[in-house]
């Protein structure tokens, strides 16, 4: 349409122009009038100039000019008759030095005027003065004009559409005239969305029966659950198709990374009078009732009608409630619920899930005065694989068999779960020895660690020419090229052979070092309640102790489980240690050793602040690990050898390289907590500080308690659906440990 109009437009000022120009070539032309008519337009001149010259010597007969008046120029008698524009012409006043006045034409005179002498007959010198110019009309001037410019058609003339024919009328379907509606369904073909009748227009009998009181035509979604949380939408136009997803362009847009770009759908269906919702292909799937409505992955699933509070989760994280108001209630719905067919069928609703992100573990130690909550989430990229979570949580909450003391660990492991699953296995158990060595206890005997594998040799080593040498494959300069490739392909199966069989022996070991692990373990109730020591009770865990001796101690823990580690693959690790005072003083001490970006901060709400407790080894976040490494010979912005942390349990095939990597921990000093202070220690892995970093955590954690204090399920949830809405894909860890004297046995102490 604009590009049309654009044309028309630019087609008329062309004709404009050449009219124009047409014009002044016609005017240029044009014979000069007679005098005395300089003040008239050129065409009235040449119209006047062409009646006066045929009709010269029978107008000074008929009509006598007055006596001339010498200077002077009469203007005729003015008449009553009125007059119109069309009837004024302006006449050239007399040559000299003024020119007098324009005066209006009167009109054309009368029969019984016509005898009448002229008023102005006779000009100066005796000239014949033209006679006065009668009023016109429209044929006559477009009969000269076609006299003078030969007939010219209309440049821009309308063209007028031919007048529409009246088709007969002809028979519907019915029997009886044909419908405005059948013509549009025969032209456009059956309505895409059915237009709704107005009140008035309702249809009446079965008609109208059914559609009364079959559903409420008016919406409304209420976001439950997920990082979107207190949102509502409202679906009123029963002619549209309203779209839920995480695009902007969507009806309903809901900002969840387990929602799909268009998720699902939402249309008002006119024959069943409800509102029906189908997913259209998305990945995470859509849930009605507890029961999967979508198919595959870009393939739309069938409707579903929606009833009032019916649930629907978006993903597993979202969840939104319908509302129907504004209309009678449905009929025997109650007990309609999705069908496994993709139907409806009456049998009681699907049991609904208590949360879309999941109940968290929890544990309530009140003689510690504390309550901890883990979540455990399986990341998106890592469940779109089919792959396993690599994030392992760790606690023992009282940490025998010291008396008030706990032990929380969070481990992060890359390349798969295997490096987090023995740290989770060994760690606790060196901790637990050292502690106990550290206090002058027997402490349960730790097994071995397992042997370091034999480097192979290269297929350039010396060793390899003296195996073939000993083998008699070794290739001479007498052999033909056919012998020399055989003897290579000897050699190379050979090679194999033995490599496989290396292989093989290195496993069993491993595998048998694990086991005697394992025995050995369970030979210590599986060390995590070992057997009290012999002697005197045990001191405390923290309170006491000498920094640079606690310092000595962790590092160690961390070095001895560094070697029980895979070769591999390997994990982050942060380990809390707590303890609660004894005696009259109350109160509660922490402390933490970490390696990798899995990190630790205590808010207190008592204080209104936040601290961390942990380090950062991140390459990308750390300028010291960055400098530490470059005195090495690594300048590195992000990654060394494919990793992004520059210290870590496992991986000993790249410490053994000597290039920077260590197992060395960052050690904090001892954080403590009042006794009539409230606080929470967040553990969680880099699936939560990616999205959300420490400083914000405490922060939002300290907004939230200025409305009512956060317990350790409402901040595990709260950080957890902040890591979703933030787009996080990798595995995420919270574990919340809540601190505070209302945890606290009523009406007793430690």
């Amino acid at each position: 349409m604009a590009i049309s109009s654009l044309c028309s437009r630019l087609l008329v000022a062309a004709g404009a122009v050449l009219l124009s120009v047409a014009s002044w070539f016609s005017w240029r032309r044009r014979p000069p009038g007679p005098p005395g008519l300089g003040g008239i337009v050129p065409e009235r001149q040449a119209l006047l100039a062409h009646e006066d010259r045929p009709k010269e010597e029978s107008a000074s007969t008929s009509r006598p000019s007055a006596a001339p008046v010498e200077g002077s120029y009469e203007a005729p008698a003015a008449s009553s008759a009125p007059v119109s524009a069309e009837d004024v012409v302006m006449a050239a006043a007399e040559p000299g030095p003024s020119r007098a006045p324009a005066a209006p034409v009167p009109p054309k005179p009368s029969p019984a005027e016509s005898s009448e002498p002229a008023a102005s007959g006779q000009g100066p010198a005796g000239k014949k003065r033209p006679a006065e110019p009668r009023p016109e009309d429209e044929e006559a001037i477009k009969a000269r004009f076609n006299e003078e410019l030969g007939p010219v058609p209309p440049r821009f003339a309308v063209r007028k559409e031919p007048a529409a024919t009246v088709a007969a009328p002809r028979e519907g379907a019915s029997g009886g005239m044909v419908s405005l509606q059948e013509l549009l369904d025969e032209q456009f073909g059956p309505p895409k969305f059915a237009v709704p009748k107005k009140p008035d227009q309702a249809g009446t009998g079965a008609e109208a029966g059914a559609g009364s009181g079959s559903g409420s035509k008016i919406l409304t979604l209420v976001v439950t659950h997920g990082p979107e949380a207190g949102k509502r939408f409202v679906a009123d136009n029963t002619s549209t198709e309203y779209v839920l997803g995480r695009l902007p362009d969507c009806a309903f847009q809901i900002l969840d990374q387990e929602i799909s770009g268009r998720h699902a759908a939402i249309r008002w269906h006119a024959g069943q009078g409800r509102w029906m919702l189908h997913d259209v292909g998305s990945l995470n799937g859509t849930s009605l009732g507890g029961a999967a409505i979508g198919k595959d992955y870009k393939v739309p699933g069938p409707e579903h009608p929606l009833l009032d509070g019916s649930l629907v989760d978006l993903g597993s994280a979202t969840r939104l409630r319908a509302e129907l108001g504004g209309a009678a209630p449905l009929p025997d719905e109650a007990s309609l619920s999705p069908g496994r067919a993709g139907g409806w069928a009456d049998s009681p609703p699907a049991p609904q899930p208590a949360s879309p992100i999941g109940p968290p573990e929890e544990v309530d130690v009140p003689a510690l005065g504390l309550r901890l909550a883990v979540h455990n989430r399986l990341g998106f990229d890592h469940k779109r694989m089919g792959q396993g979570c690599e994030d392992v949580p760790y606690w023992e909450l009282p940490y025998a068999p010291y008396d008030g003391a706990g032990v929380l660990c969070v481990f992060d492991g890359h390349h798969g779960s295997k490096g987090a699953g023995q740290a989770r296995e060994h760690l606790p158990a060196v901790l637990r020895t050292k502690l106990l060595l550290r206090d002058g206890r027997s402490a349960p005997q730790l097994a071995p660690p397992p042997p370091k594998p034999q480097p192979r040799r290269g297929e350039g080593e010396d060793g390899a020419g003296e195996e073939g040498e000993e083998s008699g494959y070794a290739p001479s300069d007498d052999d033909d090229e056919e012998d020399r490739a055989a003897k290579a392909a000897a050699n190379a199966a050979r090679k194999k052979a033995k490599a496989e069989a290396a292989a093989k022996a290195a496993e069993a070991e491993a595998r048998a070092a694990a086991e005697a692990a394992v025995a050995h373990a369970a030979a210590g109730d599986t060390g995590r309640q070992p057997p009290p020591p012999q002697g005197p009770p045990l001191p405390p865990l923290l309170e006491g102790r000498p920094d640079g001796a606690q310092q000595t101690l962790l590092k160690d823990v961390f070095l001895t489980t560094d070697t029980y580690m895979s070769m591999e693959e390997g994990c982050t690790a942060t380990v809390v240690l707590l303890e609660a005072r004894r005696g009259g003083e109350g109160g509660w001490l922490l402390q933490t050793a970490n390696v990798g970006d899995s990190s630790a901060v205590l808010i207190n709400f008592t204080k209104g602040t936040h601290a961390r407790l942990s380090d950062d080894h991140r390459i990308s976040s750390s300028a010291a690990e960055r400098q530490r490494l470059a005195e090495r010979g690594h300048t590195v912005r992000t990654r060394l050898y494919g990793l992004n942390i520059s210290r870590m349990l496992g991986d000993r095939f790249l410490k053994d390289e000597d290039i920077g990597f260590l197992a060395e921990p960052f050690v904090s000093g001892v954080a403590e907590v009042g006794p009539e202070d409230s606080a929470l220690l967040v553990v969680a892995s880099d699936g939560l500080w990616d999205a959300v970093p420490e400083e914000r955590a405490g922060k939002m954690l300290l907004q939230e308690a200025a409305r009512s204090p956060p317990t350790a399920r409402s901040a595990a949830d709260l950080l957890l659906r902040q890591a979703l809405a933030g787009h996080s894909k990798d595995d995420i860890t919270v574990a919340v440990l809540e601190l505070g004297p209302h945890l606290l046995p009523k009406g007793g102490s430690r």
